[in-house]
């Protein structure tokens, strides 16, 4: 019993898969705008705030080289952290950061004691604070610098703000638009009937004993009509039975014809029942008679019209099928679209169009008129 649902849980899934590329694209897009977007603030508002790359190494990317040693626009200068100022050594190639803004130089001298090192940048000589010492430069990779910058700058925080309110509010317009439009609208409606079918076929699963099937019944009839009939045909495979369908049917009759009241999951239990009558291994009068009793029983809910009426055309191409059997699914049929109007439309038609070129293919509606009769009977029903 894992899978409890109705036909109407197929459309909602067709509903959520058309839908899940633009939800995964939306996430992703808003997820890097984050991210993006908190690189930048912390970059802004914390002088300490630097990218570490996977070797960890500290990164810093360059446009202005006017405070630069030997470093070209667009670089990017990967750095280490000093563990003690006292680590620093002549001829180290550093970069710092303070008050008159970001640089690197080749150290020259050292005064630890006074607090500052003198520094030479591009050949000119300059004293720093050992406080605004960050590292020690370690390599430069040309170009990123730009990419890099533009991340730690206010034009990357306006630009990051900007693509995410835009991601934000297109995300909104196309989602008011599909729910406006007629196919939307219809969409969602059918979703929320098969969320509350669902939610509702949840609760019965606790106390399926209610409906009176024995557990192995009840589960064969639990899915949707594929699902269904891989169950039935397992079934008759364990348990050594040449059509388990039989078997289900006279469970189903004996149950719900003894019933009083039918409730919403015993109605669909009846219609995947009634969906599934092709499968039977002989349409004698006894198939006849229980789906007939249980037709007249209830009306069906959720009928899987599109699956049933190939299950049909598959009875059809069974050259074993015997005109008597073709006759009792006439009557079967006739009773089943004479309680339900919901079946009387083209596609029932179309199928009953089939079997009328079936006879005719096979030379029977000279030999046996009461049949093509019938179906021409059953077919007055419907109006198109």
């Amino acid at each position: 019993m894992d899978n409890i649902a109705t036909t109407s849980k197929q459309l909602a899934g067709q509903i959520k898969k058309s839908s899940l590329w633009l939800s995964a694209l939306y996430t992703f897009f808003v997820s890097l705008l984050a991210v993006a977007l908190c690189f930048a603030y912390f970059s802004i508002f914390s002088s300490s705030f630097y990218l570490k790359s996977f070797s960890g190494k500290y990164l810093v990317g360059v446009v202005d080289t006017t405070t630069y040693n030997c470093t070209k626009p667009g670089d990017v200068l990967q750095f280490e952290k000093y563990a003690s100022i006292k680590n620093l050594k002549p001829g180290d190639e550093i970069f710092y950061s303070g008050n008159l803004g970001d640089g690197v130089g080749i150290v020259q001298k050292i005064y630890l004691s006074e607090g500052y090192v003198t520094i030479a940048i591009n050949d000119n000589l300059q004293n720093i604070s050992t406080s605004t010492i960050i590292g020690k430069v370690v390599h430069k990779t040309a170009f990123w610098g730009y990419v890099l910058w533009f991340f730690q700058s206010i034009a990357g925080v306006i630009t990051f703000n900007v693509l995410l309110v835009l991601v934000i509010v297109l995300r909104l317009v196309l989602s008011v638009h599909i729910e406006t439009t007629k196919k939307g609208k219809q969409l969602k409606i059918s979703l929320k009937i098969q969320e509350r079918t669902s939610k509702n076929l949840k609760n019965i699963k606790k106390r399926y004993t209610s409906t009176g099937l024995d557990v192995d019944s009840f589960d064969m009839l639990a899915g949707e009509f594929s699902q269904n009939k891989i169950k039935i045909a397992e079934y008759a495979k364990k348990n050594d039975l040449p059509n388990a369908y039989r078997y289900l049917l006279f469970k189903v009759h004996r149950v719900y014809i003894a019933k009083q009241k039918l409730s919403v999951i015993d109605r669909s239990k009846i219609t995947n029942c009634i969906e599934l009558m092709c499968m039977v291994d002989k349409f004698d009068m006894d198939a006849e008679y229980m789906l007939t009793d249980l037709i007249l029983r209830t009306e069906v809910i959720w009928f899987d019209i599109q699956n049933f009426a190939d299950s049909v055309r598959d009875f059809l191409n069974n050259n074993n099928r015997t005109i008597e059997e073709i006759n009792n699914l006439l009557m079967v049929f006739y009773v089943l679209i004479k309680k339900n109007k919901g079946l009387q439309n083209r596609e029932i038609y179309s199928l009953l169009q089939e079997i009328e070129n079936f006879l005719v293919q096979k030379k029977l509606n000279k030999t046996h008129k009461d049949v093509v009769n019938l179906v021409n009977f059953v077919k007055n029903l419907i109006k198109i």
